[in-house]
């Protein structure tokens, strides 16, 4: 019993029980026991106990290929993509960024895409469920449950309790890039990055949100403002899950520069950090939980999505309707719907640092903000729409971004300056600013801002 006992304490009660699967053996059930021999042949009415099991030949399933690209992430000026289960990124490598152990730029010169890209290593065995880039650092969440990020980590970001950037150096990254501590038994569900801002937010196993890095306006809703996973002992059961109010859970999280918002299980919406004016909610003490109020988001359709830009977030509802509100002005959470034609529904929303795109019920590609680099894609620099004005004309006069004959966006992605494309054909089309080849293509040149640079005349990446 003694040692019994001394052996539970050195294992630890926040160990992985795969270990006791693989110490005691797992006994298997009786329906996993079932041969294949004991099942009917495929496409036969006879049961197999009246035919000759010999002769009983059981065709193989028919190979179904996954789809080649499944996500896409956009950080300032670097991109990334999951590509065959594997991550790739390029763009600007400053601060490891890229993950590839070094700062040079991927994509900004012939050669450097395609076959020649490596996948970030993550750890031996690791598969990759989703991610999340912005502002100089990326986070992984693995299909494990937990969560490695790397790049700049200079206010913690990475949550690995030091400021020492992650990627830029040699044997860094891999089995050598730890994952995040959120405490005992806890796992990740979903990941955000700071859009502009230094920090990050997860969504756990139990619903629970936890943010890290840069705190500056209380962003990381703790009742205080000081920097948290910069230093040793600020995470894991160390960081208190952030007070949503009694009872409340998450469902997600967006991350603007320097707030937060969390769709919560009551399908409401709270936001925290600069929110009203630039002033700053969650830094002080009972502003969280109860005391922090949900927004009135004015429509009688229940919200299902929710992004975060600078300044500004989004709500895609049931509905298949947008609304949009303001978070650094004193008339914050003055929330109004996104025109985005008459009769129109949209199936997907991205919104990006100052920008936003939206695909349509009629598979329309369109977008609105900000546009000196041809991130809206119309062939010219001019702004659509204003994110610092009044919402209601964000999509006035809309033009859908043609994204090549016969072809559809299945998927689309605004970043701070750049945006990115999953079409139909599985194919991929990024254009706006490309100063650090953030589009992929072998050049520094910016597209999307002069004529003919979309459609057929924009190519498609080599991933």
């Amino acid at each position: 019993m003694l040692r019994a006992f001394i052996f539970f304490v050195l294992v630890g009660a926040c160990s992985d029980m795969r270990f006791w699967d693989g110490l005691v053996g797992k006994e298997e059930s009786s329906d996993d026991a079932v041969a294949a021999s004991d099942q009917p042949e495929v496409g036969s009415s006879q049961p197999v106990n009246e035919m000759d099991k010999s002769d009983a030949v059981l065709p193989s399933p028919p190979a179904v290929s996954p789809p080649r690209l499944t996500a896409l992430a956009l950080a300032s000026d670097s991109t990334c993509a999951l590509v065959a289960g594997k991550l790739k990124c390029w763009g600007r490598g400053e601060r490891g960024i890229t993950g590839q152990g070094h700062t040079n730029s991927i994509g900004d010169n012939p050669q450097e895409m395609g076959d020649n890209l490596p996948a970030v290593e993550l750890g031996t065995g690791e598969v990759v469920a989703s991610f999340s880039g912005n502002y100089r650092h990326v986070c992984a969440l693995l299909a494990t449950g937990s969560l490695k990020c790397w790049g700049r980590n200079d206010d913690g970001q990475l949550g690995l309790e030091d400021s020492d950037d992650r990627g830029d150096d040699a044997d860094e990254m891999g089995d050598n890039l730890p994952a995040i501590n959120f405490g005992c038994g806890r796992s990740v569900k979903s990941v955000a990055t700071g859009r502009g801002g230094a920090f990050s937010c997860a969504v756990l196993d139990d619903g629970s949100v936890k943010c890290w890095g840069n705190n500056r306006y209380g962003q990381l809703g703790q009742g205080h403002s000081d920097f948290i996973g910069d230093n040793p002992r600020e995470m894991g059961d160390n960081l208190p899950a952030i007070d949503l109010g009694t009872g409340r859970t998450a469902l997600s999280v967006a991350v603007g520069n320097t707030f937060v918002c969390a769709l919560l299980d009551d399908k409401t919406v709270k936001c925290w950090g600069s929110v009203i004016n630039g002033q700053p909610v969650g830094d002080g003490a009972g502003e969280m939980g109860d005391n922090l109020p949900t927004i009135d988001l004015k429509s009688d359709s229940l919200p299902m999505a929710i992004g975060a830009g600078v300044g500004y977030a989004c709500v895609l509802f049931e509905d298949e309707q947008v609304s949009c509100w303001l978070t650094d002005r004193a008339r914050a959470y003055a929330v109004e719907a996104l025109n985005v034609g008459e009769g129109r529904k949209v199936k997907k929303l991205s919104v990006g640092g100052h920008h936003g795109c939206v695909i349509l019920d009629n598979d329309a590609l369109q977008c609105w903000g900000k546009n000196a680099f041809g991130q809206l894609g119309r062939g010219n620099t001019y702004d659509a729409g204003n994110i610092n004005g009044s919402v209601d004309s964000w999509g006035n006069n809309l033009v859908t971004v043609d994204v090549g004959a016969g072809r559809v966006a299945e998927t689309v992605v605004a970043g701070s300056y750049h945006t990115c494309a999953i079409l139909d054909d599985d194919s991929l089309k990024c254009w706006g600013a490309n100063y650090a080849g953030q589009l992929g293509l072998g050049h520094t040149d910016k597209l999307g801002d002069e004529e003919n640079e979309m459609g057929d005349d924009l190519p498609a990446l080599d991933i």
